[in-house]
């Protein structure tokens, strides 16, 4: 059914202009999203389906264990920040459902600064630093390994006086005027993310480690000539060490400390695929590619074996028909993103991406070309191996 869906997609849309291309674009990924992938959009949707309902029930269970709110009445100067229920389906690196995950989400854009919240700013782990780990990981042979908070953002708490309505499906009867307040953060409120940071900060410099001066999202605890890494990006988290005991030991100690799953080796972290071999570590963003593909309904595109046709030159102003921006934008941030285990894209895709603010046809075609090349090569990515002599090698582009 989707592969005729998809088919039929791009045979209507081999001679619409950009701009009714991008509202066909529309149309298809809410389709995919609902149909295809199983997520339900609203809750009178997901409420029909037992798999949503189950994941509904463990967010309101990990809620009330954790103490998040108290049900009050809400002061005459006050406003309720509304919740949704937010649905996701969570993949493993093979594409296959891991896990239904029903969100409670407040709709922080209603928040004032100053009033409800200050600071927001949370630090997250750059790309650089998780392959500096990894190649790091390769040449001393360790292992990489993941965790991920169950939920994060429920165990910090706030120093804001916040107040919520209650989840919709969850209405205490004969209370339905009454608002909760929160003592910890939900997901969704501006402050939420600042607030975990610093919580996990701190428990991390309680037990021992010490925070990287140029990646404030790297964490390094040393004992004797042992060392253990842990890469921190918002509730997920990658470490690894010369010592099994201590990495079994750091384990053990959060999991006890949070709600957490244990994902075992490093496989799949920020759709970025992982696979380690004694001495190796290879990445791939192949289920990204194919995902991208799909989106830009090119998943059935022919082959190109060059990135750029020769002697091609993009202009600024050629002449060409123009685009929208915000469909050409959308596809230029994709590529930007699978960089990070596709160096050999990274310059012609800068290149396209002198162009986003007020693109063309030709610069389309440039990038569509891009997702060609993709098509024959998804299983590319970047293999890190020890070497038998190595060195540390710093560069300053002076310019």
């Amino acid at each position: 059914m989707e592969e005729a869906h998809q088919v039929l997609l791009m045979n209507q849309t081999q001679n619409l202009l950009p701009e009714e291309l991008r509202s066909l674009t529309d149309i298809y990924n809410s389709c995919h999203v609902a149909f295809f992938s199983g997520e339900s959009q609203n809750f009178k949707e997901a409420v029909r389906k037992e798999e949503w309902r189950k994941a509904m029930n463990e967010e309101m269970i990990s809620i009330e264990k954790n103490q998040i709110w108290k049900l009050v009445d809400l002061p005459k100067e006050k406003k309720a920040v509304g919740l949704k229920w937010v649905f996701k389906i969570k993949y493993n690196e093979y594409g296959s459902i891991q896990k239904h995950k029903g969100r409670i989400v407040a709709k922080g854009y209603s928040q004032q600064p100053g009033v409800d919240f200050t600071e927001t700013f949370a630090l997250v782990a750059r790309m650089e630093t998780i392959r500096i780990v990894l190649v790091l990981s390769a040449q001393l042979q360790l292992q990489v390994f993941q965790l991920v908070v169950k939920s994060a953002f429920l165990d910090d708490e706030l120093q804001e006086e916040v107040y919520v309505q209650q989840p919709p499906g969850y209405e205490l009867k004969g209370k339905e005027d009454k608002v909760y307040r929160l003592h910890k953060a939900l997901y969704g409120l501006k402050q939420a993310p600042r607030a975990w940071n610093h919580k996990i900060d701190l428990y991390l410099h309680q037990n021992g480690f010490s925070r990287s001066q140029s990646e404030p999202s790297l964490y390094i605890k040393k004992k004797g000539e042992d060392f253990l890494m842990v890469c921190l990006y918002v509730d997920d988290l990658i470490y690894t060490g010369t010592s099994k005991d201590m990495v079994a030991e750091f384990k053990t100690a959060m999991m006890k400390e949070f709600e957490m799953p244990d994902l075992g080796l490093m496989r799949y972290f920020l759709g970025i695929q992982a696979k380690q071999f004694p001495g190796k570590i290879f990445i791939s963003q192949e289920k990204y590619v194919a995902d991208l593909l799909t989106k830009f309904h090119m998943s059935e595109c022919k082959l190109v074996a060059s990135l750029m046709a020769a002697n091609e030159k993009l202009l600024q102003d050629d002449g060409a028909t123009k685009i929208d921006s915000k469909y050409f934008r959308s596809l230029v941030g994709s590529l930007i993103y699978l960089t990070n285990s596709r160096p050999n894209i990274l310059y012609f895709v800068s290149i396209i991406s002198r162009f986003m603010e007020n693109p063309d046809k030709l610069h389309l075609e440039a990038a569509m070309r891009i997702l060609q090349y993709l098509q024959g090569t998804k299983n590319h990515g970047i293999l890190y191996k020890q070497q038998d002599e190595n060195r540390l090698i710093g560069y300053s582009d002076g310019d």
